[in-house]
């Protein structure tokens, strides 16, 4: 029997990023970087602030997940499911400096 070669994958192009350069013209975006292109340091408070508060919305998205789940758990494996999600959320960091979450 003649053994049969899976098929090759193609390969994917990647696109090329181009930078919006009506967008980097905002204010926003000029206090972010320098002339020099590299971060000052209200570009880095804003990132920060901005991260903290995606990593909020992420917790509480997934804190109401696994509550929702735990409500609705009719099995002990189901429910200790529910319980260690929530304690992954836990351990995302929210607003305010790292370890001073509530």
């Amino acid at each position: 029997m003649p053994n049969k070669k899976a098929p090759k994958k193609k390969a994917t192009k990647r696109k090329k990023r181009t930078a919006n350069k009506k967008l980097w013209a905002t204010r926003e975006f000029k206090s972010v970087l320098s002339a020099a292109g590299e971060i000052t340091e209200d570009g880095f408070k804003i990132v920060v602030e901005n991260q903290r508060e995606i990593n909020t919305n992420i917790y509480r998205a997934l804190a109401l997940i696994a509550n929702t789940r735990k409500a609705r758990a009719v099995s002990a494996e189901a429910r200790r499911n529910a319980d260690k999600l929530h304690a992954l959320a836990e351990k995302i960091p929210g607003a305010g400096p790292p370890g001073c979450s509530d």
